[in-house]
């Protein structure tokens, strides 16, 4: 095997357990910690997005959750169903992540849809695109 792919599958390994850490952690502290769940939840998609732009080869033109879905959708690889939750997550996370002018109170009720959306991706990216051939 050649140190080449011996380094693709290390670095496949390291993305794949750091979405795992990601969803883990959002998990673990949604009742303690609902605002900083949601910007782990945003963490988590952005995290998936950025691996599903590198396998692609995605050409980007802005660097942010919101540029990373939107060239997704453009390069049409992933169905339109899971860019829907990461939108949710993405909308919903701008909230946890982001200062807003008009605060909401982010308690575990509101993270419920984001958190939804964010199971519904990692299970899509570990049970159907994760093996999917290059």
């Amino acid at each position: 095997m050649s140190s080449e792919i011996v380094n693709r599958i290390g670095n496949i390994e390291k993305e794949l357990n750091r979405v795992k850490k990601l969803y883990k952690d959002t998990i673990a502290i949604k009742k303690s910690n609902p605002e900083i769940a949601l910007a782990q939840s945003r963490k988590s998609a952005e995290s998936i997005c950025r691996q599903i732009i590198r396998k692609e080869n995605i050409k980007m033109q802005k660097e942010d959750l919101g540029g990373y879905i939107n060239a997704i959708r453009q390069a049409n690889v992933i169905p339109k169903l899971v860019l829907v939750a990461m939108e949710t997550i993405r909308a919903y996370g701008n909230q946890g992540a982001h200062e807003i002018d008009e605060y909401e109170d982010i308690n575990e009720q509101y993270i419920q849809a984001p958190l939804s959306a964010l199971i519904d991706v990692v299970n899509w990216y570990f049970t159907k695109y994760h093996d999917k051939p290059e």
